[in-house]
C-alpha cells in the first residue's frame, strides 16, 4: 500500500468519527425544534436521547467483529450509510417512532467510529503509531464535539433547519463513498464466528490484567470530573457555580493535549507500559494534592491540568489491550478494553456515593451541596487508592500476547 493512501484512510476515519461525535450531539443542539416537531416532553426527548448509546453499545463488540472479518472499507462504508438513515427523519418525518429507530440506528453505526480507527490503524501503520495515530483522532473528534457545538448552533440560527441538516447529510454521503473509495479492501483475518473469538479473548490473562489497570485509574474522568469536582471546587476553594464548571473544563482540555503527548513520549523513549502505569500514580498524587491546605487557584489549575493530561492514559490502555492479542483478535480486544475500562465510571460513582452519602449541606446560595475537606478525602480516598494499585500491578505484571 502507497505510504499516502494509508494516511488518506486514516484521514477518513478521523473524518467519520469527529461525524459521529459531533452527529451525536444534534438534539441538544435543536432541541426545540424537535420537541415540538414531534410533541415530545422533557422525559420522552431525555430517553429519546439516551437511545442512542442503547445501540452503540449493543453494536460494539459484534461490529469490531465485523471489522476483523470483513475489513473497514465495508464496514466503515455501511455504517456511516447507517448514520445518515438515522438522522433523515429529523429532516423528513413527522413521526416520533421512525424518530426513535433512527436515534437507535444511529447509534449502531455509530460504534464504527472508534472502531474504524483502531482497525485502520492497526492494518495500515506500523504497531508502534498505533497509540499516537489514536490520540490525533480522539482530539480530533473532542474537538468536534466540543468546539464544533457552537458554530453549529449558529449555523442552524442562520441557514436554517432543513438546510443545515441536509447539508450534514450529504456531508455522511460524500464521507460514506469515500471510505469505498479511498479504503484498500484487504482479506478476512479472523477465524471462526463471533462467539468462539469472545471465547479466546476472555481466556487471555493479560488482556485481563491490562483491562484491570485501566479500569482502576478510569476515576480522573468518570467519577472526579463528571462527578465530583465540582463540588469539590464549591467546598475547598468557595468557588461559585460558574466558576467551578470552568475550572473542570481544564480536565478534558489536558486529556486532548495528553492523548497525543502521551503516544508521543511512550513512542520516543520505548516506555509505553511504563507511562500507562505511572498515570495510575500521578492522577492518585494530583488528586491528593488539591486537599493541601492554602493551595493557590493556580495550583488548583495545573493540578487539573495534569489529572486530564495523564486520563489520556486510556490511548495506551486500548492499545496495549490490542497488543496481547492474536491479530485476527486485535479490533475485537481494543473493543472490549474500550467497553470494560468505561464499565468501571459507575463502580467509582457508586462507591464515592455510598461514602458521601447523607454528608453534604445544602447551599442554598449556591444550590450545591458543601463537603468538608475531611468528608471529601473519605469520600475520594477510593480514587486515590486505586490509582496506586493499579500502578502496583502494572509493575509486577507482564503483558504477553496469546
Amino acid at each position: 500500500m502507497l505510504s499516502y493512501q494509508r494516511y488518506v484512510a486514516f484521514i477518513i476515519g478521523s473524518l467519520f468519527y469527529a461525524f459521529v461525535t459531533l452527529t451525536r450531539n444534534l438534539p441538544v443542539i435543536v432541541s426545540d425544534v424537535l420537541c415540538q416537531k414531534f410533541q415530545m416532553s422533557e422525559i420522552v426527548f431525555g430517553q429519546y436521547r439516551g437511545l442512542y448509546y442503547l445501540g452503540y453499545c449493543l453494536a460494539h463488540l459484534p461490529m469490531a467483529y465485523a471489522l476483523d472479518r470483513f475489513g473497514p472499507r465495508s464496514v466503515m462504508m455501511l455504517s456511516i450509510f447507517m448514520c445518515v438513515v438515522g438522522l433523515t427523519p429529523m429532516l423528513w418525518s413527522d413521526s416520533a417512532v421512525l424518530l426513535i429507530v433512527g436515534r437507535v440506528l444511529l447509534g449502531v453505526g455509530a460504534s464504527t467510529g472508534i472502531l474504524g480507527v483502531f482497525k485502520i490503524n492497526r492494518t495500515f501503520f506500523e504497531a508502534r503509531q498505533f497509540a499516537i495515530l489514536l490520540g490525533i483522532a480522539g482530539t480530533a473528534g473532542y474537538t468536534a464535539s466540543v468546539v464544533g457545538f457552537g458554530p453549529l448552533k449558529r449555523l442552524f440560527s442562520t441557514a436554517g433547519y432543513e438546510l443545515t441538516l441536509s447539508g450534514i447529510l450529504v456531508l455522511g454521503i460524500v464521507l460514506a463513498i469515500a471510505s469505498f473509495l479511498f479504503i484498500r479492501p484487504i482479506q478476512s483475518q479472523t477465524q471462526g464466528g463471533f462467539i468462539e473469538s469472545i471465547k479466546k479473548l476472555s481466556k487471555n490473562r493479560s488482556f485481563w490484567i491490562v483491562t484491570l489497570v485501566g479500569g482502576l485509574i478510569i476515576w480522573s474522568m468518570e467519577g472526579f470530573a463528571d462527578g465530583w469536582s465540582v463540588p469539590l471546587l464549591t467546598s475547598l476553594f468557595h468557588c461559585d457555580l460558574t466558576q467551578a464548571v470552568d475550572i473542570t473544563s481544564v480536565i478534558p482540555v489536558g486529556f486532548a493535549f495528553g492523548s497525543i503527548a502521551l503516544p508521543l513520549l511512550a513512542e520516543r523513549f520505548n516506555k509505553s507500559k511504563q507511562i500507562f502505569g505511572l498515570s495510575g500514580v500521578i492522577s492518585s498524587a494530583a488528586l491528593l494534592g488539591l486537599f493541601v491546605p492554602g493551595i493557590p487557584i493556580w495550583g488548583v489549575l495545573v493540578l487539573y491540568a495534569v489529572l486530564g493530561c495523564f486520563a489520556a492514559y486510556q490511548v495506551l490502555c486500548i492499545d496495549w489491550g490490542g497488543k496481547v492479542v492474536l491479530p485476527e483478535l486485535s479490533t475485537l480486544a481494543s473493543a472490549s478494553t474500550n467497553m470494560l475500562i468505561m464499565s468501571f465510571g459507575y463502580l467509582f460513582h457508586t462507591i464515592a456515593a455510598l461514602l458521601m452519602n447523607n454528608k453534604g449541606v445544602m447551599d442554598n446560595t449556591l444550590c450545591v451541596l458543601q463537603y468538608s475537606r475531611t468528608d471529601l478525602l473519605i469520600g475520594l480516598a477510593p480514587f486515590i487508592v486505586s490509582g496506586v494499585i493499579a500502578y502496583i500491578i502494572n509493575t509486577r505484571s507482564t503483558y504477553d500476547r496469546t
